[in-house]
């Protein structure tokens, strides 16, 4: 949103992408009806070089060739952006990251 920009917020905390702008669309009364009654869901969406850069202090190239059965050198080609992946690889990836996810969704401690 516009607002989010003008304030600053994401630029300084990217977490709260939207977050901002629908407390301050709220507050100024010119936030549509879908955002005021909250039936949205965010979407991210990445290339596979802003991801793999993005979890690069949490994840090794070692442990992500683990999780999606990538050799880690070709991980760092995609990171680096001097290989793009193909379809299959894409996908590899974001079932990695997906099952990951679930499994931390499910987690108990």
């Amino acid at each position: 949103m516009k607002v989010d920009l003008l304030t600053h917020m994401v630029g300084e905390f990217p977490e709260l992408q939207g977050i901002m702008g629908r407390i301050y669309a709220l507050h100024n009364g010119d936030a549509p009806g879908w955002l005021r009654n909250g039936t949205y869901t965010m979407r991210y969406k990445f290339d596979a070089e802003s991801v793999l850069n993005f979890y690069r202090g949490i994840f090794t190239n070692a442990a992500l060739e683990r999780i999606t059965g990538i050799n880690q050198k070709q991980i760092q080609h995609y990171a680096s952006g001097l290989k793009k992946p193909r379809p299959a690889q894409l996908k590899k990836i974001e079932s990695a990251f997906r099952k990951l996810g679930n499994e931390l969704l499910a987690l108990e401690l």
